[in-house]
């Protein structure tokens, strides 16, 4: 969860990144204020001069609490859906997608009632093979949401 990394900027990434990379600064003595963070997207090159990210792309990262606070990732797992190899699959891609999210299953059963599990493992919602993977386990019938 914690690393350094040395990150080479070209010319034209750093002036469009520019007026970010510096945090707050005071208008009056040019003192730096805060901290800048940022997300910086590009490609790992491993090399004899050691390992470095060439930078593509440099965003601010918001840190409000609203778009950081944990989610919950919800899968509705159809009755047609429900088995021992389907759930033994959920639970390996939830287990190898860790992050700070819950995980609630509802799982309808056969005279139409919905079960409802919290799972507790925690996951990494955001994960993009994380929301792909539970809805080919559940199917076009289920549902794969996070709120």
């Amino acid at each position: 969860m914690e690393g350094e990394a040395t990150v080479v900027v070209f010319p034209k990434t750093y002036k469009e990144a520019e007026g970010y990379l510096y945090g707050e600064v005071d208008p009056e003595t040019g003192a730096q204020l805060s901290d800048a963070f940022v997300r910086i997207k590009g490609k790992l090159e491993r090399s004899d001069r050691g390992d470095q990210i060439i930078a593509q792309e440099i965003v601010p990262l918001e840190l409000s609490e609203e778009k950081n606070k944990p989610k919950v990732f919800e899968v509705m797992v159809p009755n047609s859906r429900f088995s021992q190899g389907n759930m033994a699959r959920l639970a390996t891609v939830l287990t190898t997608n860790p992050g700070g999210d819950r995980v609630e299953i509802f799982i309808e059963q056969v005279d139409g009632r919905v079960l409802r599990a919290e799972v507790p493992a925690k996951v990494n919602a955001r994960s993009i093979p994380l929301l792909a993977e539970a809805k080919a386990i559940v199917g076009n019938q289920g549902r794969v949401t996070v709120i």
